[in-house]
C-alpha cells in the first residue's frame, strides 16, 4: 500500500503561483504561465470568482462550463459557454462524459485547463476519461473529496499521476478530517496539478503559503 503521503507528494516546479477567485472556498492556486484560452470547468453553482478571474488574463477565451444542477450561468457574460448538464461516466438524457466534451469542444486543443468541483462525481467521470485526453490537460485544478475511501482515491490518483504532476495542495477543512496510521488527514483537498510535458523534483517548502492559501470557512 502506498501511502498516503506519497499520494500527495508535491514536485519543485518552474512557476508563479497566483491565486484564482476568492480567498476562501471556490479560489485556487495556479501557475500563472499556463493560465490559456481553453478553460473547462466543472461545478459551478453560483460561486465564479475563479472564473472571472481567469477570463480576465486570456484574449481569446474558449471557456465551457457544465453544471446540470443550476438553471442558468451566475453571469451575462457571453464569453463564457454554458451547458446545462452535469459530467459523468457516459453520456446519459441528464450527464455528458468528458471524452465526448473534449470531442465537441477541444478536439484540436493539446493544452487545456482543467477545473473540476463536483462533490464526489469527479471519481466515476475521472476514471472514466481517456488517456489520450488526460494528456491534452496543461494543468488541473480538482476538489477531490472522500479521501479516506484509501481504494477510490489511490486509484484516482494513479490514473492522474500517469500523466500530472501535484505541484500544490491546500485543505479544504469545510470537509473535516480522519485518522489514518496515527497521521490526521483531510477528508477533502485542492489539488493543482500540471503535465508532465513540463519536468520536476520533490518540493519540500511549507504549506500553506500565507497570502495564497486561505481557511475556507
Amino acid at each position: 500500500m502506498i501511502s498516503y503521503d506519497d499520494l500527495l507528494t508535491i514536485y519543485k516546479h518552474p512557476f508563479n503561483l497566483v491565486r484564482l477567485g476568492v480567498q476562501g472556498d471556490g479560489g485556487y492556486v495556479v501557475p500563472e504561465e499556463l493560465i490559456n484560452d481553453n478553460l473547462l470547468s466543472f461545478g459551478i453553482a453560483y460561486e465564479i470568482s475563479f472564473e472571472e478571474d481567469y477570463i480576465k488574463r486570456v484574449a481569446h477565451p474558449n471557456i465551457h462550463c457544465f453544471d446540470g444542477t443550476i438553471e442558468r450561468f451566475p453571469s451575462e457574460n457571453p464569453l463564457y459557454c454554458f451547458h446545462k448538464i452535469n459530467v459523468g461516466q457516459c453520456d446519459t438524457d441528464n450527464e455528458v462524459s468528458i471524452d465526448t466534451i473534449f470531442e465537441n469542444y477541444f478536439k484540436n486543443q493539446d493544452k487545456v485547463f482543467f477545473k473540476m468541483d463536483i462533490e464526489g462525481s469527479e471519481y466515476p467521470s475521472l476514471m472514466a476519461m481517456s488517456q489520450e485526453n488526460l494528456r491534452k490537460i496543461d494543468c488541473m485544478v480538482l476538489e477531490v473529496h472522500d479521501v479516506s475511501n484509501y481504494s477510490l482515491f489511490s486509484n484516482l490518483m494513479y490514473k492522474l499521476n500517469s500523466e500530472l504532476v501535484l505541484i500544490h495542495r491546500h485543505i479544504n477543512e469545510c470537509g473535516g478530517f480522519f485518522y489514518f496510521n496515527g497521521q490526521v488527514l483531510a477528508q477533502v483537498y485542492e489539488l493543482t496539478f500540471v503535465n508532465k510535458n513540463h519536468f520536476l523534483a520533490k518540493n519540500d517548502i511549507d504549506l500553506p503559503i500565507e497570502g495564497l492559501d486561505f481557511p475556507n470557512s
